[in-house]
């Protein structure tokens, strides 16, 4: 009789963990981090210019959209005392950049080639800082940085500013 006590107790554990496997699985896969359409899953937001969620979700966006895929993906972008969305289309030649107002409507802001995840190591920090810029060129952290700090009007690079994530 204690055989079977043991067996059935075995039998529950065994049942759990699969359950909490089966929920766990759902929340990784059905429920944002991973995804081929950004755009009907997760949720990407950054805040004074930094991404603070969905990391995952950014880094698939980029990845596909490099691969030459179509995809587009909505930013919720908080600065400061500002708060709009933000919608990124690429439509395998170009990037679109749109802003949401008050009421829903969608205005273009930028229209760009490519879309740079600039990365450097940071010495002060330790740590690496990267900017996330639309522009026509491809161009490397370096000159994007040259050219922002540089008191000539020659060194001047054309380049929009999204956001950093440090």
């Amino acid at each position: 009789m204690f055989k079977n006590k043991k067996k059935i107790i075995v039998g529950i554990c065994i049942s759990c963990f699969i359950l909490f496997c089966i929920i766990i699985y759902y929340i990784l896969i059905y429920k944002g981090e991973h995804t081929n359409n950004t755009l009907k899953e997760g949720k990407v937001i950054a805040q004074n210019g930094e991404i603070i969620e969905g990391e995952m979700i950014w880094v698939a966006f980029l990845n596909n959209t490099h691969k030459g895929n179509e995809d587009s993906i909505v930013v919720s972008v908080l600065n400061y005392d500002k708060q709009y969305n933000a919608l990124i289309e690429y439509d395998k030649e170009q990037y679109k950049y749109y802003k949401y107002d008050a009421n829903g409507e969608k205005a273009l802001l930028y229209t760009n080639k490519y879309l740079l995840d600039l990365k450097r190591g940071d010495p002060v920090s330790n740590g690496e800082s990267s900017w996330i810029i639309l522009t026509d060129k491809f161009y490397t952290f370096d000159e994007i940085m040259y050219s922002t700090y540089s008191n000539n009007s020659k060194d001047f690079i054309a380049y929009n500013f999204l956001f950093a994530d440090e």
